[in-house]
């Protein structure tokens, strides 16, 4: 089985030209963090730990469904 990578997909998504242009974006859904502050703060590290958590949830759900991806940070 193969590994959606999206990076390689859609590389419009992930990689900036030289030039700014304007792209459009197909419909998805994304996870994200959001907050104020700096990265070594309480708040973000407990945020990353939720993240983390969720996504690897994710992640090996849909490699038992034989539909496994590559992670993007």
């Amino acid at each position: 089985m193969a590994k959606l990578d999206l990076t390689k997909l859609y590389k419009t998504y992930y990689w900036a030209g030289k030039k700014p242009e304007l792209i459009h974006f197909e419909n998805a859904q994304y996870i994200s963090v959001n907050g104020q502050g700096g990265p070594s703060g309480k708040s973000f590290a407990s945020h990353i730990q939720a993240f983390y958590s969720i996504a690897y949830t994710i992640k090996f759900l849909h490699k038992k469904m034989d539909q496994d991806f590559v992670g993007q940070a």
